[in-house]
């Protein structure tokens, strides 16, 4: 199924769902940073359209920052695995991911995170990535720390609430650094809903003392004065959220929650893992590298089908208003033939006929060999020729009928006739 690239659809898995309707979800349909939908549903009816994103919480996720040597970036993935391993984290088959950044002397700091295969694929199950590209499917910490750094890069202790689930974070500019998970266990009867404020408050400020504890080992040298509650303790009163918070914190869940437009109040405030899909960085994606590029060749795909689309459409105008230009060039050509075609039979009767221009031609000769004859040449002619004592009584000049010219242009040399024709004269 094709997706709409310029929409983001964004989930979490709220519950397993094992019944018929299958898992449910909270989702958000946005368009750059506006909301479009919002709301829960089972997965199997998640609105169409929009490239997909998924989070979810696992049973004993794995967050770490290590700095390590790296000779070849290839060796990467496999010295990442090797540290988890060396943690002792699991005693099951795991899927890791990690991202890495220069430290210094040749060193990488390598932020780290593993899930069991097992809850990668219980969640990866319950959505509906066969008939729909996915471009990410993540941890819910993950997403957390991705909404934060989105105002942030400074770092931050986050207490998370979601059912049962408490969950104690400290993350630094997307990165979660240390993850502490409280859940009662099942039939203890701690659940959101038989937890009395009593109950629950207990339960955070014990999680703020261990949370304090991970952040001074995170960071030695310097305090961290960033602390969130998000999730159902965004809406809980004070007494609940146990320490009051301070300016500074306070104005980053007010940033936070001004962020998106167009949906819930402080909608990201309570569903962080959610809205911090939409920036969450690629490598901490828990998605096979050939499942994403399917996403990708369906992205680009769709994009290139887009663009063919707009190129047509703008060929289609171009030889459209090219066409009225041909029409309107032939009706102009239409109009001034047949007004010259009109103006030429008006003036047909009036045009000499092929005798009367032939006469006319000859006409035009004469005319033109009359404008060259000189009569001062003429009589100095005759006068060289007479002979002393001569009397010229008459002198006639032919005009022209045999074809010839009437006279030379110039003088004859003495002792030489005229032409024939030319001239006759008696004594």
């Amino acid at each position: 199924m094709m997706f709409n690239a310029n929409k983001q659809l964004l989930l979490t898995l709220i519950d397993s769902g094992g019944g018929a309707g299958g898992a449910r979800v909270r989702y958000v349909m946005l368009k750059g940073r506006t909301v479009r939908a919002e709301g829960e549903c089972a997965a199997a009816q998640l609105p169409s359209g929009g490239a997909l994103r998924a989070s979810f919480l696992g049973r004993g996720s794995y967050f770490d920052r290590v700095d390590a040597e790296v000779k070849s970036a290839k060796m990467l993935p496999f010295q990442a695995r090797r540290l988890v391993e060396g943690a002792l984290a699991f005693n099951e088959p795991f899927r890791v991911r990690f991202t890495a950044g220069a430290a210094g002397a040749g060193r990488q700091r390598l932020n780290l995170l593993a899930v069991p295969e097992a809850d990668f694929a219980a969640a990866a199950s319950q959505l509906p990535t066969q008939s729909r590209a996915c471009e990410r499917i993540a941890l819910v910490e993950s997403a957390i720390a991705a909404l934060v750094a989105q105002e942030t890069p400074e770092p931050a202790n986050v207490l998370w609430l979601r059912g049962p689930n408490l969950l104690g974070l400290v993350v630094e500019n997307g990165a979660v650094l240390a993850r502490l998970l409280d859940r009662p266990a099942v039939g203890a009867g701690n659940t959101a809903g038989a937890d009395d404020g009593n109950a629950l408050a207990g339960r955070i400020e014990r999680m703020r003392g261990s949370l304090q504890t991970a952040a001074r080992r995170a960071f030695p040298d310097r305090e961290v004065s960033l602390h969130l509650a998000l999730g159902e303790l965004a809406a809980a009163a004070p007494s609940v959220r146990g320490a009051a918070t301070d300016a500074a914190s306070s104005s980053l869940e007010t940033r936070l929650a001004r962020r998106f437009t167009g949906g819930e109040p402080r909608a990201p405030l309570q569903w962080p893992e959610v809205y911090g899909l939409l920036t969450l960085a690629n490598g901490y994606s828990l998605l096979d590298t050939d499942y994403q590029q399917r996403a990708w060749a369906e992205k680009a795909a769709l994009g290139l089908g887009a663009a063919l689309f707009a190129g047509g459409l703008a060929t289609a105008a171009t030889a459209a208003a090219r066409y009225l230009e041909w029409e309107q060039t032939r009706a102009d050509y239409a109009s001034r033939s047949g007004k010259v075609a009109a103006d030429y039979a008006g003036l047909k009767p009036r045009l000499p006929t092929p005798p009367q221009l032939a006469a006319l031609e000859q006409r035009l000769k004469f005319e033109g060999g009359a404008s060259d004859f000189r009569v001062d040449a003429l009589l100095a002619w005759i006068s060289a020729i007479t002979p002393n004592g001569a009397i010229i009584r008459k002198l006639e000049a032919d005009g022209g009928k045999s074809g010839g010219a009437p006279a030379p242009a110039a003088a004859p040399a003495p002792g030489v006739a005229p032409a024939p024709g030319a001239a006759a004269a008696t004594a």
